[in-house]
């Protein structure tokens, strides 16, 4: 006979049988089927998982004879969906013009429903670049450029590179749908004795007597002129071909005015162009001691030249266009340095809560220079080139910018100029009271999913400042959060329509912003409707 603890101990061990014998309520499934672009299944095709910090979170499955599979014991998350076709991977619901992909929900909402994935294979540009005699051109250069939006603009972003090989033949694979531009031009000789391009074999006899000017291949692009652009489609195998002609290239020559003493420095120039090549002009001859250094075969167009020697640099914009360009004089000045003060930090903050950057006001778009963090925590610009900037703030949390004051004047939201060899301080105040949007992207009345979403934080339409890229849930909506009070204008756009990476500018699309405007802690609403590639709202 069981006293009344054997008599507890038993009915805990049936209790705790009966828990093991049931599914665990905190695991779920993500089931899906794989098809092709004419919507056949796809049988026996390895399909892998990764969270969204991608790391795997299960062993590859394959799917069956209907192109089904199914990944069991998940936690209710977001995952990353991709399967290897031909030798390469492909994403579920790849978004053609962000180069980002779509993360899949599971839990107990999605528990039972199955996805369509369309496994369809990415496109290949392919050709060969030959001379302006029909000779194919070995190891030149192609480099490929994505159409994106960036700063309030639409850019070209380098995408691929590839090198052509012994008969001028090239192959550029793994490409999404989205519009690009592709320029081929040829490399240096690798002694270095040819700088831009390489010297172009010359018609007719050879005379030895006299010693005409050499000439260079120029690059060659596909459009002719960019920023034009060409669009790629899903599986598509495209041929490019290109003829490089020859042309009288020039020098660039000039001095380092104040060379550093028992200090080297360099001297770089490069295209200062819609489209920005890889390759650049070849440094022929430098001389430490006086400074002077010297650049040739340098095909027409815009360029900038910069010098730089530790801490201090130099740098100019220059046309070359009909002739030699000499006496080119750079002065070295010393960079600006920034010690950045957050105040009012509330405790328990983490010591990133608050990012502070610089985003040069130039008409070309730039990368932003955050302030680099010490150990200690303290924040800091080192070496700003002297120029008028754009201040950027991030902040995570329940942190917002309250204030930044920057040589006696507030900055933020608006520009701070730094001039050469300045030694300042930034005093940036935080508040707690921060501003939310909550926002939906519609198009003629219905949410739309994963949409871009454009919204200008400082700045105008004409000239933007800072500006926030994100992108819309599956039922439309986004948020952002730790705003400050002002007035805020956003835009949202497709990422699945092939070719259009964003409106031109934003100054174009004025009138179709929606605005919303803050008080300090206030949840602001916003219907953002969907912009059409032409530029009107749908």
């Amino acid at each position: 006979m069981l006293g009344q603890r054997g008599v507890g101990i038993v009915l805990l061990g049936l209790i705790a049988g009966i828990v093991s014998a049931q599914p665990n309520a905190s695991r779920f499934s993500l089931r899906g089927r794989a098809v092709d672009e004419n919507g056949r299944p796809i049988s026996a095709l390895q399909i892998a998982l990764w969270d969204d910090k991608w790391k795997a979170v299960a062993e590859p499955v394959t799917s069956d004879a209907d192109g089904r599979f199914v990944f069991t014991g998940l936690d209710e998350s977001r995952y990353i969906l991709g399967a290897t076709l031909h030798g390469e991977t492909i994403f579920y619901r790849e978004l053609p013009n962000s180069g980002s992909v779509v993360t899949t929900p599971t839990g107990p909402k999605y528990e039972g429903s199955e996805i369509l994935f369309r496994v369809v294979p990415h496109a290949v540009i392919a050709g060969i670049v030959r001379d302006e005699f029909g000779d194919p051109v070995t190891n030149a250069g192609i480099s490929l450029f994505q159409l994106g939006w960036r700063d309030g603009q639409v850019v070209f972003a380098p995408s691929n590179q590839a090198e052509t090989d012994d008969r001028g033949q090239y192959r550029i694979g793994g490409l999404r749908p989205g519009a690009y531009a592709l320029c081929a031009a040829a490399e240096p000789n690798p002694n270095g004795a040819s700088p831009f391009g390489a010297v172009a074999p010359q018609p007719g006899i050879a005379d030895f007597q006299t010693r005409g000017e050499p000439r260079f291949y120029k690059r060659s692009c596909y459009p002719a002129n960019p920023p034009a652009s060409f669009q790629i489609g899903s599986a598509q195998q495209l041929q490019r071909d290109f003829v490089l002609g020859s042309a009288r290239a020039f020098a660039v020559r000039g001095r380092v005015t104040n060379p550093p003493p028992e200090t080297s420095f360099s001297v770089t120039l490069f295209r200062d162009d819609e489209v920005n090549v890889v390759e650049q002009p070849r440094l022929t001859g430098i001389n430490l001691a006086d400074g002077s250094f010297e650049f040739e075969g340098v095909e027409p167009g815009r360029y900038r030249i910069e010098a730089n020697a530790g801490a201090v640099h130099a740098g100019t914009a220059i046309q070359v266009e009909g002739a030699d360009i000499g006496e080119l004089e750079l002065m070295l000045e010393p960079g600006g340095s920034i010690d950045v003060d957050v105040h009012d930090l509330p405790n328990g903050a983490a010591a990133d809560a608050v990012r502070i950057g610089l985003r040069s006001t130039g008409p070309r778009p730039s990368e932003t220079r955050w302030a680099q963090t010490a150990p200690d925590g303290a924040m800091r610009f080192e070496s700003v080139e002297a120029g008028t900037y754009w201040v950027q703030t991030r902040t995570s949390g329940s942190v917002c910018i309250e204030s930044i004051r920057f040589g006696g004047r507030e900055v933020f939201q608006h520009t701070l100029t730094v001039t050469a060899g300045q030694q300042d301080r930034m005093d940036v105040a935080v508040s707690t009271q921060c501003a939310t949007i909550e926002g939906k992207v519609v198009s003629q009345g219905k949410p739309v999913a994963f949409a871009r979403v454009m919204q200008l934080l400082t700045g105008s339409a004409e000239s933007p400042g800072d500006t926030l890229l994100d992108v819309s849930r599956e039922d439309g909506t986004f948020s952002t959060t730790g705003l400050a009070p002002g007035r805020y204008l956003l835009w949202a756009w497709s990422q699945e329509v092939p070719g259009f990476a964003g409106p031109p500018s934003l100054a174009g699309i004025m009138s179709q912003a929606a605005v919303v405007v803050l008080a300090k802690g206030e949840h602001g609403a916003a219907i953002v409707p969907l912009l059409q590639p032409g530029g009107a709202p749908q």
